[in-house]
């Protein structure tokens, strides 16, 4: 026999080495979430309208803090596609700005008696050295512009001069005490509205007349010379010291007092060395006649501080004077006025001054300012025409009012 060529399995034997190990099997996935569950993480920033409105109520946008919801699927955390306001921030912009409340008044009601009459005593007090012997010839001749402006007031009119001489006795100097009128055959030395004639006799006293030599006659006649330095802040306090003696009568109950000084020089010629200074005169006013007199205001016919034209023109006939800057300063701090000495033309100065005396006795000052400027008067008896001017809480009447008038003033005020 022999071989086929063909071969076959007849026994299986022993395996040759081993099996390749089976691997373990792998490990269930951790379990994230189960179906069902859910949570809220951050989820960005919206504007959304802010939950608080403002005064006028709009409301501002605010910017909000989001967050997104997520829910468990396949084991895992996926957008729900919902979102909520985690916090509301803070608002974008401002509210309009509100205005204020308006304004709550209440009413006030003042009533007042007016005095007897409406008085102003009147005390013209003249620088009579020789330099003023021109300007007081002028001045005298128009005298009438004052009288005349103040009628309807109860006015009252004396004259002096600025000699006060510091105790020293000088001839023509009056220390305060009030002249009798010139070619006054009654003799008397207070005019009031009352009288005729006053312009004639104030021209005669106040002025010189052709008589302006420094000889007896000038000096021997009103309103006398001065060879001394004027001091009309002093001859006032000397003519209140006058009050029951000399100037008696001049000096009234419920009047004004109106200093009228006129002068081409400062107090005691320069201003320095003064008797008494403006606090002093209002204080001396206060002591003396405080209790009795409605008050004080002084007016000046004064060289003006400031005014060289008019310092030019006097040049070389004012010896030590110059400019009336105490003067001006008294006159001022007593709510008066000042015109220039060297006026040509002294009518509309003097009206000036009658109008500002006319104010001081037509006029009251309220205890607060009106809140929107307006006032409802009411006086008993009634005055026909009269209307009034309001200028903070300061009232003035356009005429006297009669006295023992009641007077009913009524305004607003904001009640705070």
């Amino acid at each position: 026999m022999v071989d086929s060529g063909k071969t076959r399995v007849g026994t299986v034997g022993t395996p040759i080495g081993s099996c390749p190990v089976v691997p373990p099997p792998p490990p269930p996935p951790p379990v994230v979430c189960n179906v069902g569950d859910s949570k809220w993480v951050a989820g960005g920033t919206s504007q959304t309208t802010c939950p608080t409105a403002c005064w006028d109520g709009s409301h501002l946008q605010c910017s909000d803090t989001l967050e997104k919801e997520q829910v468990c699927k396949n084991n895992a955390y996926v957008d729900s596609g919902n979102t909520r306001i985690a916090s509301v921030g803070s608002a974008i912009g401002s509210c309009p700005v509100q205005p204020p409340p308006p304004p709550v008044y209440k009413p006030v009601t003042e009533t007042l008696t007016t005095p007897p009459s409406g008085k102003a005593d009147i005390l013209m007090i003249l620088d009579t050295t020789e330099s003023m012997d021109q300007k007081l010839n002028r001045l005298a001749a128009q005298l009438s512009h004052l009288t005349e402006n103040l009628k309807g007031l109860d006015w009252q009119i004396a004259i002096t001069n600025a000699g006060a001489g510091r105790g020293i006795w000088t001839p023509g100097h009056a220390f305060g005490k009030i002249f009798q009128f010139q070619d006054d055959s009654a003799g008397r030395s207070i005019l009031t509205s009352k009288d005729s004639d006053v312009p004639y006799y104030l021209n005669m006293t106040v002025g010189r007349g052709n008589d302006i030599e420094w000889d007896g006659g000038r000096c021997g006649n009103q309103p006398y010379c001065m060879s001394f330095a004027p001091e009309p802040m002093s001859a006032l306090v000397s003519a209140m010291g006058e009050k029951n003696g000399a100037d008696k009568g001049l000096f009234r109950k419920d009047a004004y007092l109106v200093p009228l000084i006129v002068s081409d020089a400062d107090e005691n010629e320069n201003g320095v060395g003064i008797a008494y200074t403006t606090s002093q005169v209002q204080a001396q006013f206060q002591k003396q006649l405080g209790s009795t007199m409605k008050g004080m205001s002084a007016f000046g016919i004064i060289v003006k501080p400031g005014d060289t034209a008019c310092m030019a023109q006097n040049a070389g006939v004012i010896v030590g004077g110059g400019y009336g800057n105490v003067l001006s300063q008294f006159v001022t701090a007593t709510g008066g006025q000042n015109i220039s000495i060297c006026s040509t033309d002294f009518g509309p100065g003097l009206k000036q001054i009658a109008d500002a005396v006319r104010d001081k006795i037509s006029s009251v000052d309220l205890a607060q300012v009106p809140a929107d400027g307006q006032v409802t008067v009411t006086v008993t008896p009634a005055v026909a025409g009269l209307t009034w001017t309001l200028v903070g809480k300061h009232l003035t009447f356009s005429k006297p009012l009669p006295g023992n008038a009641k007077v009913v003033i009524t305004y607003k005020v904001l009640n705070n």
